[in-house]
């Protein structure tokens, strides 16, 4: 094995064998017509200089610290955060949310580290059952109530928008506009 290897976290050359993994499935299934979109070309090669370096972090230490100025990253240890961390530490201290990964990145000369977060969210009866409605929107109507209140009439901003512009453009049609090539002089109108 290469003596080099141990020096990076695993991590690095991982999220690099998953992108490529990814991207060769992207191709494969765009060149079977299974993937929506236009079609995706092999993967090449990403310089250093082009690419946005980044790694993936989802084993290891991957904590927020008590002082919710620091990030401790496995490999690259503690490191402050230029912003508190306080809402996401105490969610994470009451048990309603879990850190799944930390993704590390560098742009525009700047290191920055996000975190995919699984939040545990209590669904919330409505404080008024009686006020709920169901909305239908549409076309022909803006939106049609199921309380049995009239439907909203739509606006027709296309409509109107066009007419405007027709009446702008035949307004510009007859007018004759400076011409710097011609010398010619704005009309009066």
């Amino acid at each position: 094995m290469a003596p080099w290897w141990a020096e990076c976290s695993k991590e690095a050359y991982a999220t690099g064998l998953d992108r490529l993994a990814t991207s060769l499935k992207n191709w494969q299934n765009s060149k079977k017509g299974k993937r929506k979109g236009p079609q995706m070309g092999f993967p090449r090669f990403k310089t250093k200089a082009k690419a946005v370096p980044s790694v993936q972090f989802t084993t290891g230490a991957i904590r927020l610290e008590e002082s919710r100025k620091h990030v401790t990253l496995p490999v690259l240890g503690t490191v402050k955060a230029y912003e508190s961390t306080r809402k996401l530490h105490g969610r994470i201290m009451n048990g309603t949310a879990v850190l799944k990964s930390a993704t590390v990145r560098r742009e525009a000369g700047r290191w920055f580290v996000s975190f995919t977060v699984e939040v545990e969210q209590a669904e919330r009866p409505p404080a008024r059952p009686d006020a709920v409605i169901g909305v239908d929107l549409g076309i022909k109507t803006l939106s049609v109530f199921s309380d049995g209140r009239p439907p909203a009439e739509n606006p027709k901003h296309y409509d109107s928008a066009r007419r405007k512009l027709g009446r702008l453009c035949r307004g510009v049609s007859r007018k004759q506009g400076p011409d710097r090539r011609a010398g010619r002089q704005p009309s009066n109108r």
